[in-house]
């Protein structure tokens, strides 16, 4: 686990440089979606006073729900919520989309400064069959 920290720690371009495009593109997805992820816990969290405590006396898993609720003038909470949840996710997907096309940048910048690396000119072959029988080879 010793790794994780200087992760957060380094730059796009050292990202680029030492674990490679697909992974720095995953890293930051997996970085973003645990932000993003704590920001809906902490939205959960303001509307599950308003649910559990609502009047009605439900029991075990319904007591955390909005079925819980008596009063109609509690619905603001839950509509409030719902409104700064739309915004928060708005600005989370318009955030990663920036963040993908100046990665993509990045890229071609960096594909352009190297052009004789092997991972610029690597293929992907599919469909390999197993047994390939050369010719005057392991007889």
């Amino acid at each position: 686990m010793g790794f994780i920290l200087p992760l957060y720690k380094m730059s796009p371009q050292e990202h680029l440089e030492r674990i490679g495009y697909d992974a720095m593109l995953y890293f930051y997805f997996q970085r973003s979606v645990i932000g993003f992820l704590g920001v809906c816990l902490i939205f959960g969290l303001a509307v599950l006073p308003v649910n559990y405590w609502g009047g009605k006396g439900m029991t075990g898993f319904l007591s955390t729900t909005v079925a819980n609720v008596t009063d109609p003038s509690l619905y603001w909470v839950h509509a409030a919520v719902t409104v700064l949840f739309s915004i928060w996710l708005y600005i989370f997907l318009w955030y990663l989309r920036g963040y993908a096309l100046n990665s993509h940048d990045l890229l071609l910048e960096r594909y352009r400064s190297v052009k004789s690396a092997v991972s610029v000119h690597s293929i992907w072959i599919r469909n390999f069959p197993r047994y390939v029988d050369v010719v005057g080879c392991c007889s």
